[in-house]
């Protein structure tokens, strides 16, 4: 299962950006309690004008242009994290 998620950043000159993920979840083998669990899968991202971002050393960085991202909220840094 993929899950889009939108994020509001700022890039480095100071320009509201907005960051698109896709997550990739996949199901967990060993549910617990019968219920169905989901394991985080790759994480994907890219600007909304199209440009792909890559996590590196806890910066959010363009592809295309290395551009840097901060994140208004430190959730997608955290999943980010976890991979």
């Amino acid at each position: 299962m993929i899950e889009a998620f939108e994020f509001s950043a700022m890039d480095r000159s100071g320009e509201a950006a907005t960051l698109i993920a896709f997550v990739q979840f996949g199901a967990d083998a060993t549910p617990v309690n019968g219920e169905a669990d989901f394991l985080l899968g790759p994480i994907e991202l890219f600007t909304s004008d199209g440009r792909v971002v890559k996590y590196d050393h806890g910066q959010l960085v363009s592809l295309d242009d290395s551009d840097t991202f901060t994140p208004k909220d430190d959730t997608i840094l955290d999943l980010l994290a976890m991979q």
